[in-house]
This record gives structure tokens, C-alpha cells and sequence, in this order.
């Protein structure tokens, strides 16, 4: 499945915000251009898709138990 295949796809799920989305994209863009462009990033622009995926992740995590109980 392409990126753009793959938003599209993730775009029924209604527990995507807009927020996510836009997270994913533009993560998923940043490694096309590597992946597919030969793109070689910098220091800055690797840690900026780094702490991208990073709030992706915490984003999309379920809560914990301990998340749960201070609810």
C-alpha cells in the first residue's frame, strides 16, 4: 500500500483526528522523500520526523491503568 493509499484507507476510522492525521502525513511524507527520493535529511530534520513519529505514538497510545484511575 502507497502513503497516500494508506491515508486514505485511515481516513474512515473516526478515532483520527484531524490532529493525527496530520501528524501521519506529514511523518509518512518525510519518509517518502528518503525512502523513495534518495532524500538524505539533516540532524534537524531527522529529529523533527523523530519527535513527529514520537507524538504520533503518544497521540494514538490507550491510556494505562494509573491514565485510567485519574480520569
Amino acid at each position: 500500500m502507497t502513503s497516500e493509499e494508506f491515508l486514505q484507507a485511515a481516513s474512515v476510522y473516526s478515532d483520527f483526528k484531524d490532529s493525527i492525521r496530520g501528524l501521519l502525513k506529514d511523518f509518512m511524507a518525510r519518509c517518502d522523500l528518503v525512502k523513495f527520493a534518495c532524500y538524505g535529511p539533516d540532524e534537524k530534520e531527522m529529529k523533527a520526523a523523530f519527535y513527529s513519529a514520537r507524538q504520533l505514538v503518544d497521540d494514538t497510545r490507550e491510556p494505562d491503568a494509573e491514565q485510567e484511575r485519574q480520569r
